[in-house]
């Protein structure tokens, strides 16, 4: 399961930055940046989802 969900660990290291980000964000410009990366979040964490699945965990 680690190779399919973590196969291009560069998107969720976007991620964790994005999340970082905006965690401590006040500015717009970086605001947007963000939100213009989000659809690129949503297939990585839908496959997340599926696996976690899978295997059981949350049921």
């Amino acid at each position: 399961m680690k190779a399919v969900l973590f196969a291009v660990k560069e998107i969720w290291l976007e991620m964790l930055e994005a999340r970082n980000r905006m965690s401590h964000t006040y500015d717009a410009k970086d605001a947007l940046k963000v939100y213009e990366k989000l659809k690129s979040f949503v297939e990585p964490l839908q496959a997340l989802v599926s696996s976690l699945k899978e295997v059981g965990v949350g049921h």
